[in-house]
């Protein structure tokens, strides 16, 4: 499977090619922000969308194996339920702050340029996605995702389940929360 290295893609939906060309577009809705399972459900929505719309110049081996045969097959396994469950019940406990209208913001900003940009960066997410999760945990303090960590530059790290400093992280680090939570 690849690897999501893209951003955020709103504009995409409405008038994407992949309705006439895939049977299996139906029932995709619109791209909402409602809350963070619509939000990044909308955006593997809209990188599927991407994918297959480019698959024609698609670089890689095999597009069916690496995307599946339709964008709803491209977009179940692009989204890990139990994480978006996670941070969903995070929100409702108040451990993580979402701003719905950075995260509509987040959406509607996303835009693709041409297929050989898609292919060489994936999805590009604008800067308003980047105040969308709010973390309230401290380093040091339980957590579950990424985004219960207060610090951008923290971890919910694997085996301590702790918030921890992440010497790696660069200023894109939402960004990258959002690419892992999209398994690809």
């Amino acid at each position: 499977m690849r690897a999501i290295t893209t951003t955020l893609v709103a504009a995409a939906l409405a008038s994407s090619p992949l309705a006439a060309c895939h049977d299996d577009n139906d029932d995709l809705g619109e791209p909402s922000a409602a809350s963070a399972s619509d939000l990044l459900a909308s955006i593997a929505t809209l990188d599927c969308q991407e994918a297959f719309s480019c698959s024609a110049s698609y670089p890689g081996e095999d597009f069916d194996a690496d995307y599946g045969p339709s964008v709803n097959a491209c977009v179940t396994d692009s989204v890990d339920g139990d994480d978006l469950a996670t941070i969903d019940g995070d929100i409702s406990d108040g451990i993580i702050g979402y701003d719905v209208d950075a995260a509509n913001d987040c959406l509607n900003g996303i835009a693709y340029s041409d297929c050989l940009t898609y292919w060489q960066n994936g999805t590009e997410l604008p800067d308003a996605c980047d105040g969308v999760f709010i973390g309230t945990v401290p380093d040091g303090g339980a957590c579950n995702v990424d985004f219960d960590c207060a610090s951008v530059t923290s971890i919910c790290d694997e085996l301590s389940a702790e918030c921890e400093p992440d010497d790696s992280v660069a200023i894109a680090k939402r960004h990258r929360q959002v690419r892992q939570l999209l398994r690809r």
